[in-house]
């Protein structure tokens, strides 16, 4: 057998900057795939650049902790705050959505996407959502309905997310849709960060693994939705590091995207 990765970069079309950080990622380091956020400001940005950028696999990355929602408050009021925008990311949070409401801006972010021309070639999720009970069933539903490949579903409890996240496909339930044999989640900003990116890269299984990442530039647009700003910096730094496109090649492993991967 041989080692296949994908190198998936989320938060395609949270902000210019972003969107810049992960095209040069894909082209001057090993990023093959990104997801894109339906409901942020870099968007437009990010599906005329889609256009341009055949290689890279795109993926719809559903969000319901930054910004603010495509819907209106009042249709998904367990969703949003005081100020109409999406809470952020917490336990008491995802306890106190509402699945009609959850299934409303899924279907209103999935159908822009969809309505934009890019060819999407899976599906995922801002802060691993999809793993949520009350998100799940609802992903995993429309997966199915287009026929599209998706990142692991595993089970865990909000306060088991600590990276690195690790899960393989004989975990799963033999009803998930297609998806990788293997997926990684992991940050690359820390001291350690190129040890840490070529250990995965060393330790690789063989068959098909999904890494996935958050390399980005920064912008006022960033600054204003998200935390990670310098971090995404780093990240980038990291996987245009010379010493990991030469490792890739050293070892053998194949970089694919969900388009044009072999999925079980």
């Amino acid at each position: 057998m041989h080692r296949f990765l994908i190198v998936n970069a989320d938060d395609f079309g949270l902000s210019d900057a972003v969107n810049r950080g992960i095209v040069e990622a894909h082209q001057n380091g090993i990023v093959t795939s990104t997801t894109i956020m339906a409901n942020m400001p870099g968007f437009d940005n990010a599906v005329s650049l889609a256009n341009e950028l055949p290689d890279l696999g795109i993926g719809f990355h559903f969000n319901l902790t930054y910004g603010a929602p495509l819907l209106p408050p009042e249709e998904i009021p367990s969703l949003v705050d005081d100020q109409g925008n999406f809470r952020p990311i917490s336990r008491e949070t995802i306890e106190n959505w509402k699945t009609e409401d959850i299934a409303k801006e899924l279907a209103a972010q999935w159908e822009k996407v969809k309505a934009s021309g890019i060819k999407i070639t899976h599906l995922d999720s801002h802060h691993y959502i999809q793993i949520m009970p009350s998100v799940r069933s609802l992903f995993l539903e429309l997966a199915k309905k287009e026929n599209l490949p998706t990142r692991h579903t595993f089970t865990l409890n909000f306060q088991e997310m600590n990276m690195p996240l690790v899960s393989k496909r004989s975990e799963l339930p033999p009803s998930h849709p297609a998806t990788t044999e293997f997926f990684i989640g992991d940050i690359y900003f820390q001291e350690d960060r190129l040890n840490k990116l070529l250990g995965h890269l060393e330790n690789l299984s063989e068959g098909l693994t999904e890494l996935n990442c958050h390399p980005g530039y920064i912008d006022d647009d960033l600054k204003r939705l998200s935390a990670w700003t310098d971090y995404r910096v780093t990240e980038l730094q990291t996987l245009t590091h010379p010493e990991v496109k030469k490792r890739v090649q050293e070892l053998g492993i194949q970089l694919v995207h969900f388009g044009t991967a072999r999925l079980s």
